[in-house]
């Protein structure tokens, strides 16, 4: 037992005293997206998007911080992997005819 709650017993410590955070504190962090991947990473994430992982070809499913989920063709559920270890296949030479991506302006040429 606390040593000064030993000392008085009728103090009473109220919630705020325990608690030293409160909710303006624990806000959760700004979601990333595919706009923000596409940013870091220059490839043209978006949801749908068609890549290879290791010669397997798969669907972008969703993204999650810096990571994007990806369906293999063939399995049944989507894993995480970092954009920059996939092979995005027909997007990325369509942005390089545009010279724009569809989801940022990471691929907008300058001026």
């Amino acid at each position: 037992m606390d040593e000064a709650i030993r000392l008085n017993p009728d103090r009473r410590l109220s919630r705020s005293t325990c608690m030293a955070s409160t909710n303006e504190e624990r806000k959760p962090a700004p979601r990333l997206g595919f706009e923000d991947i596409c940013a870091q990473f220059n490839v043209p994430a978006r949801k749908g998007a068609r890549v290879n992982f290791q010669g397997q070809p798969g669907t972008v499913t969703t993204a999650r911080g810096l990571m994007v989920r990806v369906r293999l063709d063939g399995m049944s559920w989507s894993r995480p992997y970092a954009p920059n270890e996939l092979e995005w296949l027909d997007e990325q030479s369509k942005a390089m005819e545009d010279g724009a991506c569809d989801t940022c302006d990471a691929h907008r040429p300058q001026g």
